[in-house]
């Protein structure tokens, strides 16, 4: 992550906003929904698989990712490099829980956090371009 990236959640972006990138490699080392899984190291295909089996949510996934944000980038050495967080994430992955189990994922991506840096616009949220 840079200085001048967003945090968004959920699948519905924008034909703008395309590139992203996973969150996956800044969770935290101890997690308790998944022994099997070191979401550190995870493949996109083992988190998919955690979220089918039920072991995983993408609500649980958005909050450890939050929290691990907060510890590194707002406390601890403060990197300040997510400059802008949604705050409708927790209820925007709650919502594509409920679509995963009542109709499955809709790609692979699908209820998975994403970074975007600053200077993609979104529809949804500010765009400074680090300025």
């Amino acid at each position: 992550m840079t200085r001048n990236s967003h945090f968004l959640f959920g699948m519905a972006l924008d034909s703008r906003s395309l590139v992203a990138a996973l969150l996956i490699g800044i969770a935290p080392a101890s997690l308790s929904w998944a022994q099997s899984i070191d979401v550190t190291t995870a493949t996109l295909e083992q988190v998919n698989q955690a979220l089918d089996e039920g072991t995983l949510t993408s609500e649980r996934l958005v909050a450890l990712y939050l929290e691990r944000i907060e510890a590194f980038d707002q406390r601890g050495p403060m990197l300040n490099a997510v400059i802008t967080l949604n705050p409708k994430a927790l209820t925007r992955a709650r919502e594509l829980d409920i679509e995963r189990r009542a109709h499955g994922a809709r790609s692979p991506l699908h209820g998975i956090p994403i970074v975007l840096k600053d200077n993609l616009d979104t529809a949804d949220m500010p765009t400074t371009a680090g300025s």
